[in-house]
């Protein structure tokens, strides 16, 4: 007859091939939609016009095609953009006059 420790380390042993199997199948698909997320990113942020002249402008001249906000996500400063660029940064088209033009 079958020892029942026997019986006990084998479904261990099956409980824990099926474990690392789950994992290693969750990791490959969680890795593959990292890697469609930043292609899909690159490929986004790569056809972004990020400068039509509006950088040549300066804020408080820019025309109404272009954007006024920070150069940079973290940036202080505010400057003349295009709209998709602000866009890709985080800051709308209203951004500027809603949170900066308006506290002052």
């Amino acid at each position: 007859m079958i020892n029942m420790k026997w019986i006990i380390i084998v479904l261990i042993l099956a409980i824990l091939i099926i474990a690392i199997f789950l994992m290693v199948e969750y990791n490959q698909q969680h890795t593959e939609q990292t890697i469609t997320s930043l292609t899909q990113t690159t490929t986004t942020t790569a056809t972004i016009p990020i400068d039509l002249n509006c950088s040549s402008f300066s804020y408080e001249n820019c025309p109404n095609e272009c954007v006024v906000c920070p150069p940079c996500y973290v940036c202080s400063s505010v400057s003349c953009q295009t709209e998709e660029f602000c866009k890709s940064i985080g800051f709308d088209r209203n951004w500027y006059n809603t949170t900066v033009f308006h506290k002052r």
